[in-house]
């Protein structure tokens, strides 16, 4: 339920509202900057594969060499070791070549950002720790050893200028007047009053799935909800027919999502799924007796198994409208099933059937879905540990709501032809 200390209306927004943000670099400086980081990463994997298959610099022996390059005063490092490393770099080269559109892009564009994140972040770590190490000693324990004056001089500055460049490569262009940055989606602790165990503070409200590529369903022309399973009579109810045999009924209440994320004071507006259940379903459809819950199904494919006595709480609603306007289909149009205090993953969008049971059916969600999801109690997985998921889910929330976003605009451009 709502928290009773509130955030201000205007400090929220939805995935659905522009948000114009600052720009990033050109197309030609981030193409640039992964061409050059390219190129070094290239010349140090040719370096080493020259190692590897035995060369050596005239004139130098390995010792002196091994001096020199890897601070070891007897032995160079073994052929496999030093083709290991020629085979890292030069598979981060071709990341960048591919970045750069030198090469084509022979992986998909996730795992091309992901591998070039992690590259930025090793290669900032080797630089700024190499520095530290070649500097103490140097300086602290005045060692003369002329491979510490060369880290601290070449290798350590040039880790740290290709990590610059990789960051500068990753950035986006001119961002999507829709796209919400990366840093508004990374959950934080909320001021005030607290939230439920484990859960973090978003100021925005994206579109969130399990499946980040998963396209938005058309809308149908005529909104229907079907009502089956354990009926005696199907029913294939219009909304607006439900409109009229439900009144209507609003909701404030906070959002959150089983992966960590919070959002507060959300205002619902539609039907009680109580309401819905007692002057609908019973009435007209006669579900069995020994009913114990329904499923919540999804134009988009996806569907929660919900416990009656979640389902009839007074605060669970089958809602058409958010923060006094439409539902998006965003955030779930025509129909969202809203279930405040259980994880996001039960209040299902595009809510199409309701299918009662009397047998609990086996989840699309695998062991990922708790049969009851509560939030209070932390019910964020069947089987394994709330605590052990809070930050493995966390970690995700960035990446994830960004690449919800785009497959929206992708559905958007797809559905406006």
């Amino acid at each position: 339920m709502a928290d009773t200390v509130s955030s201000p209306e205007s400090h929220r927004v939805h995935s659905a509202q522009r948000s114009t943000g600052p720009t990033g670099p050109s197309m030609a400086v981030r193409r640039n900057a992964a061409s050059a980081a390219g190129v070094v990463l290239v010349l140090a994997a040719a370096v080493h594969g020259y190692w590897a298959a035995g060369g050596r610099w005239p004139g130098w022996d390995e010792a002196s060499l091994a001096q020199r390059v890897v601070g070891d005063t007897v032995h160079f490092p073994s052929a496999f070791a030093t083709a290991s490393v020629a085979a890292l770099l030069g598979g981060a080269a071709a990341l960048l070549l591919i970045r750069a559109r030198l090469l084509p892009p022979v992986l998909p564009t996730g795992l091309q950002r992901l591998g070039l994140v992690l590259l930025a972040g090793a290669l900032a770590a080797r630089g700024v720790l190499g520095a530290i190490t070649s500097a103490h000693a140097l300086v602290g324990r005045g060692a003369d050893v002329p491979y510490y004056r060369l880290d601290l001089l070449v290798y350590s500055p040039a880790c740290l200028v290709v990590a610059a460049l990789t960051v500068v490569a990753l950035r986006s262009g001119r961002r999507h007047v829709d796209e919400i940055s990366l840093a508004r989606l990374w959950p934080r602790r909320a001021p005030g009053a607290a939230l439920p165990p484990g859960q973090r503070l978003l100021e925005v409200f994206p579109r969130f799935s399990d499946d980040p590529r998963r396209p938005l369903p058309p809308l149908p022309a005529t909104a229907e909800l079907t009502i089956g399973g354990a009926v005696v009579h199907p029913l294939h109810l219009d909304l607006s027919a439900l409109a009229g045999a439900v009144p209507r009924t609003q909701l404030t209440a906070d959002f959150h999502c089983v992966t960590t994320w919070s959002v507060r004071d959300l205002t619902w507006s539609g039907f009680s799924f109580a309401e819905v259940w007692r002057q609908v379903i019973v009435p007209r459809c006669e579900p069995d007796p020994d009913s114990i819950g329904v499923v919540v199904r999804g134009a988009d494919g996806v569907q929660a198994i919900i416990d009656l006595r979640d389902a009839l709480q007074p605060d669970v609603l089958l809602a058409d409208q958010l923060d006094g306007a439409p539902l998006s289909p965003v955030h779930g149009a025509p129909l969202r099933f809203v279930s405040p205090q259980q994880y996001g993953y039960k209040n299902i969008k595009h809510v199409s059937h309701l299918e009662v049971f009397v047998r609990t059916p086996e989840s699309t969600f695998g062991p990922k879905e708790h049969p009851r999801a509560r939030v209070t109690r932390e019910e964020r997985h069947s089987r394994l540990p709330a605590t052990a998921l809070r930050w493995p889910y966390r970690i995700v929330v960035p990446l994830t709501a960004r690449l919800s976003e785009r497959s929206t605009r992708s559905s958007t451009r797809r559905s406006a032809r």
